[in-house]
């Protein structure tokens, strides 16, 4: 049975005779790549299914990288919310199966976002740890330890203080 993928994103490392998994399943393979000459800048994604594969409305595809290779398969998966078979019309159109981004397209799109949120955190820490902030947290740890040693002398006085009190009472 044939279906086809379109995906504006690139299609490095897949090629005719590349493996479709189903659920993990090796359920057929990549009949042909091609440019869409329709919409430039879009590959379709030709696939050739085992009959029997219950492809449904729910069903959608990722590629995948295979291992550290470089080739890439397609995995099919099924959230199960549809029970509706997606079958082929003899001599029709393929039928379209979704192609949603895989983990590295998504860890691509997101790469930006990360990169820019490090910069703003490198800035900030930058900020804070200019010289004179150094400095200053420097004199306010002096501060905070003279305040310590001359409190201390009265901190020794209260023992006996508090002693003298309980006895009082």
């Amino acid at each position: 049975l044939h279906y086809e993928l379109r995906t504006d994103t690139s299609v490095t490392g897949l090629s005719a005779e590349s493996a479709i998994n189903y659920q993990g399943v090796p359920v057929g393979k990549v009949l042909a790549l091609s440019l869409d000459t329709n919409r430039p800048g879009n590959v379709r994604i030709q696939i050739g299914i085992r009959p029997g594969t219950p492809i449904t409305t729910s069903t959608w595809a990722e590629l995948t990288a295979q291992g550290v290779t470089g080739m890439s398969f397609v995995s099919l998966h099924d959230d199960g919310s549809s029970t509706e078979m997606l079958v082929p019309r003899p001599g029709g159109e393929p039928v379209m199966i979704p192609l949603k981004p895989g983990l590295l397209q998504r860890v691509e799109a997101r790469a930006g976002v990360i990169l820019n949120s490090i910069e703003r955190i490198a800035l900030q820490v930058e900020k804070v740890l200019d010289d004179r902030h150094v400095r200053a947290l420097g004199q306010t740890l002096d501060n905070l330890n003279a305040m310590t040693a001359s409190l201390r002398p009265a901190l020794e006085q209260t023992g006996p203080l508090l002693q003298s009190l309980q006895g009082v009472a």
